[in-house]
């Protein structure tokens, strides 16, 4: 075989040498899961199917009030349920006219819903009846948060509004400018200590809240926006801030989970995450 031809045999076998070499995957390999041992073992209580299914779940989640369960169904029945077998203790009937929109709100004599049409409705607990109604800004589907008899409401162009929880008057409108595009949000804020308010925003922004006066203490970026178009800026935080030992801790959508010091907004620490499922919180971990 002549030098020409060997030289020419040895081109493609060096092709073929520089392929493979790229072909190499060199990423790191996690390592394997190790056996999780469950420490406890967690058993039905009980279950309660009188309630009609509605068509956002996560607008109806259940509250605990006064050593009770409360819960609400689009069809607005409400009820009242003993947490340790289920077992109704009281029936309530939002009035037929209304359909409603969110889960329930308590307090020591009402419960507040809001509805379809965009109103807030405050019933009264003994006997059951309409006590007032008022018109909000948009539909909100969140559920209202009462505290120092001040009914906490989210709508959603992301207003905060607060009105009187015994005559349904305005006290005060907290909202910032939103971006062009956002998620729906079904649970974005908590009241803390029954002073103060703490609020997820589109935008990526946390912000807590005077409960009595609707003014910001302090807001603060958990994440920025960014990217080429408003589809990848959604940058929301769609989940309830979670408060314990004078931190709040909350993840972003598209974005970073964070904890905060609750008194200056600092961040203590952040990573990249992404969610809008919401977060829990125990003296050492978060969830």
């Amino acid at each position: 075989m002549s030098i020409i031809n060997k030289r020419l045999l040895a081109i493609p076998c060096s092709i073929v040498l520089m392929l493979v070499a790229c072909s190499t995957d060199n990423t790191p390999k996690p390592e394997a899961m190790p056996k999780v041992t469950n420490e406890v073992t967690l058993k039905q209580g009980w279950r309660k199917s009188a309630l009609e299914w509605s068509y956002n779940p996560s607008s109806f989640a259940p509250i605990i009030f006064d050593g009770a369960v409360f819960v609400a169904d689009s069809d607005g029945n409400i009820l009242k349920l003993d947490p340790s077998d289920g077992s109704v203790i009281q029936r309530y009937k939002v009035p037929s006219q209304f359909d409603v929109s969110s889960g329930v709100g308590v307090s020591g004599s009402s419960l507040f819903v809001t509805t379809k049409k965009g109103q807030l409705i405050s019933i009264d607990k003994s006997s059951g009846k309409l006590n007032w109604q008022v018109s909000l800004p948009t539909v909100s589907l969140e559920t209202p948060q009462v505290a120092r008899d001040i009914v906490v409401v989210r709508t959603n162009d992301a207003q905060l509004i607060a009105f009187n929880a015994n005559t349904g008057a305005t006290l005060w409108v907290y909202q910032r400018p939103i971006p062009s595009l956002t998620l729906r949000s079904l649970n974005t804020f908590t009241i803390i200590a029954n002073e103060v308010i703490a609020a997820g925003l589109p935008g990526g922004k946390l912000a807590l809240i005077n409960l009595f006066s609707g003014t910001a203490i302090w807001e603060n970026y958990i994440a920025i926006p960014s990217g080429a178009t408003d589809l990848d800026k959604i940058t929301d935080i769609a989940m309830r801030p979670m408060f314990r030992d004078k931190l709040i801790c909350v993840a972003t959508f598209n974005g970073k989970i964070s904890c905060v010091d609750a008194m200056s907004s600092n961040i203590l620490w952040q990573k990249t995450f992404s969610s809008s499922q919401g977060v829990v919180i125990d003296d050492q971990n978060v969830y």
